[in-house]
């Protein structure tokens, strides 16, 4: 049973949460794709490769997405409990 506080909590912190992780994953693309640079002058890899590196973990995101989802609605439903 779910009570009707944490329900309301939980739809009015749900918005804010995803809106910090989209804006966390943003900040950390954004981070690679201006060290880009340096990863193609420092690493062995060439500026192809990176592009196809990054292209992959990108596309490979979006079919584990609704994993992530499950996996991260498990894992806070069970530190909630844990605290209540």
């Amino acid at each position: 049973m779910t009570h009707p506080k944490s329900a309301k909590q939980t739809a009015r912190w749900q918005p804010i949460t995803l809106t910090l992780i989209a804006a966390l994953m943003g900040i950390g693309q954004n981070g690679l794709l201006v060290s880009l640079p340096l990863l193609v002058a420092q690493g062995g890899f060439s500026l192809s490769t990176w592009a196809v590196i990054i292209a992959v973990g990108s596309v490979l995101f979006l079919p584990a997405a609704p994993f992530w989802d499950g996996s991260a609605t498990n894992m806070v439903l069970s530190l909630w409990s844990c605290k209540h």
